[in-house]
């Protein structure tokens, strides 16, 4: 009998914190912030290999001092994958290293898209169908 009302009280608390964030809404970045976070990912990217002689997941990447001035506004969700305001952040890299891919793409919707390789050549783009 005890149980029961512990059991309703963990269940009421679990659904009011999910439609509290749900309710909450990604931060609009500037295209000028989306940009310093793609050349910091650049930077530690750089300064990884340097170290390394490989390239590191995003995960890996966050204790980097480039992203340090970002790292409270990733929301890192695995090894490739972060949220970064109303943007996904993705930094996949090859199975040997040496290679690596970054985009910064809009949520949902159009917005400006920018990517970088082990190049370091950054590129910014729109969907089709976006202006």
């Amino acid at each position: 009998m005890c149980g029961r009302p512990l059991l309703v009280l963990l269940f009421s608390l679990c659904l009011g914190a999910g439609s509290l964030s749900s309710a909450q809404k990604p931060v609009a970045l500037s295209e000028f912030e989306l940009k310093g976070l793609i050349r910091a990912v650049v930077t530690a990217q750089a300064n990884c290999f340097l170290k390394l002689g490989i390239y590191a997941s995003l995960r890996d990447l966050a204790g980097d001092e480039s992203l340090a001035a970002r790292k409270n506004m990733l929301n890192i969700k695995d090894a490739d994958f972060s949220t970064f305001g109303d943007y996904e952040l993705r930094v996949v890299v090859s199975s040997d290293g040496h290679h690596y891919l970054t985009s910064l793409t809009k949520e949902n919707g159009c917005g400006v898209a920018i990517f970088s390789t082990e190049h370091a050549v950054i590129y910014e783009a729109t969907a089709l169908g976006c202006q």
